[in-house]
C-alpha cells in the first residue's frame, strides 16, 4: 500500500535527525565544560528525544523538495516498504510488550505497598507547599526496594523504603522526589521507553537512556541543592542512606541514590558547576546558539540527502536506454527505424485538451503494443505527470520519449500514477505500453 512508503521514509528520516542530533549533543558535550549548563544539556535531550517523533525533515522533503521521483509508487518500493513496515512492526510489539511487562512488574510492586504515618504524611504536605506542586502524590512504604523513588507518569508514587528516617532525611527524599515531578522527568522517561520501542533497530538506546537519567538527576540536584541552601548537607544525606537500588526499579522509576559511582559523578558534576557559576550565561548562550544552528542544518541535511538517494535510485531503477530496443521491435514487424512513426502498435493518438496543459487520455490500446501523444515542447527541469487507470485490471507501463528515442517509464499493475522531471530542453511525447496478451482500455491525464 501507498502509506507504506511514507511510513518508512518518516522511520528512516526521523531516525538520520535524532542520530545527526544526538551527534551534535556528544559533541558539544566532549568540547565544552558541561557542567556549567546544567539545565541546557537536560532540556536539549529532551529536543533530540522529540527529533525522533516530530517528522520534520518528511515535511520539508515533500514540502521544498519534491520533484516527482520522491515517494512515487511504485511496485517495487510498495512492497519493500511493506517487508520494512511488517519486520519493523513486528519488532515494535515484542520491544512494546516488554516495556509492559516491566511496567505491570512495577505495578505489582507499588500495590504490596502500604500507607505512611500521619506524622510523615503531613510533612510531605509542607513541603510540598514550599515547593509549589499541588497535584496529588500517593506516599507509601515498600519491603521490596532500597530506595526511595517516585514513580507513575500520570497517578504519581512516592515510594519509601520500610525504615526509619530523620527529618532532615526526609527532608532531602521529599524535595530531591518532588522536584522531579516538578521537571516531569518520568513523563518524559516513558517518552524515552516509547522511543526505544519505536526505533529498535537504531544502537545506543541503553546509552540514550543513561544519559537521560544522569542528565535529568543533575538537574533536579541542581534545583534541589538551591532550595536546602547546603551542598554538602545535601550529599551528606544522600550518602548515610546509601543503599543499591532495587533492579525492580531500573528504567522505571526516578531513584534519590543509585549506585556508588553515578552518585559520585553526580556530586563531581554539581561541585564543578557551582564553582563555576559566572560562566553559566556564557555557556548557555553559545549552546543555544550551536543548536539553533546545527539542528535545522542538519534536518535539512537529512532531507536533501533522503530525497537525493531515493531519486538516484529510482533513476538508476526505472530509467532505460531504448534505441536498441525501438531497433529490434520495427525489426520484428518488417519496419526501418525511418518507418517507426507510422507503425500501427506506436501510431500517434489524440488527447483531448481539458485546461491548465491538462490532457485526457481514452485509449484502446491493442496487446504488445503502444500508444503516443503528439510532440509537444518542454524546458530542463520542467515537470510532466502522467496519471492512468487500466478498465480491464492488468499491467501498465507509461513514460516520455526524448528526442533521442530513449525512453523514461515505470511499470505498475491496474494504475500508473507519476511524475517525470526534465533533463534537458527539447521535444517529448507521452505514451502507454499494453504489455498483456489482450486488448485493453486506458483512460486518464498527463499535465504537460
Amino acid at each position: 500500500m501507498n502509506w507504506t512508503i511514507d511510513l518508512c521514509s518518516i522511520l528512516i528520516l526521523n531516525s538520520i535527525q535524532g542520530m545527526v542530533f544526538g551527534l551534535i549533543l556528544r559533541i558539544w558535550y566532549r568540547i565544552s565544560k558541561t557542567e556549567q549548563c546544567l539545565w541546557l544539556n537536560y532540556q536539549a535531550l529532551k529536543w533530540q528525544a522529540m527529533s525522533y517523533l516530530i517528522p520534520v525533515a518528511y515535511i520539508l522533503n515533500r514540502t521544498f523538495f519534491y520533484n516527482g521521483y520522491v515517494f512515487s509508487r511504485i511496485w517495487w518500493s510498495r512492497r519493500l516498504a511493506g517487508i520494512l513496515c511488517t519486520v519493523w512492526g513486528i519488532g515494535t510489539l515484542i520491544f512494546v510488550g516488554k516495556y509492559l511487562k516491566k511496567c505491570r512488574l512495577m505495578w505489582k510492586i507499588v500495590c504490596d505497598g502500604h500507607a505512611v504515618s500521619a506524622d510523615v504524611e503531613e510533612y510531605l504536605l509542607r513541603i510540598k507547599q514550599e515547593i509549589g506542586y499541588k497535584k496529588r502524590i500517593r506516599l507509601i512504604q515498600l519491603t521490596s526496594i532500597k530506595s526511595p523513588c517516585v514513580y507513575g507518569a500520570f497517578h504519581h508514587y512516592l515510594l519509601l523504603p520500610q525504615q526509619e528516617f530523620s527529618k532532615a532525611q526526609l527532608n532531602i527524599i521529599f524535595t530531591h522526589e518532588l522536584t522531579h515531578l516538578c521537571q516531569k522527568d518520568l513523563w518524559w522517561k516513558h517518552v524515552l521507553h516509547w522511543i526505544s520501542c519505536i526505533f529498535w533497530f537504531l544502537p545506543w538506546k541503553r546509552q540514550r537512556m543513561q544519559r537521560y537519567e544522569l542528565w535529568s538527576e543533575l538537574a533536579c540536584d541542581a534545583r534541589s541543592i538551591s532550595r536546602i541552601q547546603s551542598e554538602k548537607e545535601y550529599f551528606g544525606q544522600i550518602l548515610s542512606m546509601m543503599e543499591h537500588a532495587s533492579g525492580h526499579l531500573a528504567g522505571m522509576g526516578a531513584c534519590l541514590q543509585e549506585d556508588k559511582l553515578t552518585l559520585l559523578e553526580r556530586m563531581k558534576r554539581i561541585s564543578a558547576w557551582r564553582k563555576s557559576e559566572k560562566w553559566k550565561s556564557w555557556v548557555f548562550v553559545v549552546m543555544c546558539l550551536s543548536l539553533c544552528v546545527c539542528f535545522p542544518v542538519s534536518v535539512l541535511a537529512a532531507a536533501r540527502g533522503y530525497q537525493s538517494a531515493y531519486t538516484k535510485v529510482l533513476r538508476t531503477t526505472e530509467r532505460s536506454t531504448e534505441k536498441d530496443y525501438h531497433k529490434a521491435a520495427f525489426q520484428q514487424k518488417g519496419k526501418t527505424e525511418d518507418e517507426s512513426e507510422i507503425v500501427s502498435d506506436m501510431e500517434m493518438q489524440d488527447s483531448v485538451f481539458i485546461e491548465n496543459n491538462v490532457y485526457g487520455i481514452s485509449w484502446r490500446i491493442a496487446s504488445d503494443a503502444r500508444n503516443k501523444t503528439a510532440v509537444f515542447y518542454k524546458e530542463a527541469g520542467e515537470l510532466i505527470r502522467i496519471q492512468v487507470d487500466s478498465l480491464e485490471y492488468g499491467q501498465l507501463e507509461a513514460g516520455i520519449i526524448y528526442e533521442d528515442f530513449q525512453v523514461e517509464y515505470v511499470t505498475g499493475k491496474d494504475s500508473i500514477d507519476m511524475t517525470f522531471q526534465i533533463e534537458k530542453t527539447g521535444n517529448y511525447r507521452v505514451y502507454v505500453t499494453n504489455p498483456n496478451a489482450y486488448t485493453m482500455n486506458v483512460v486518464g491525464f498527463y499535465v504537460r
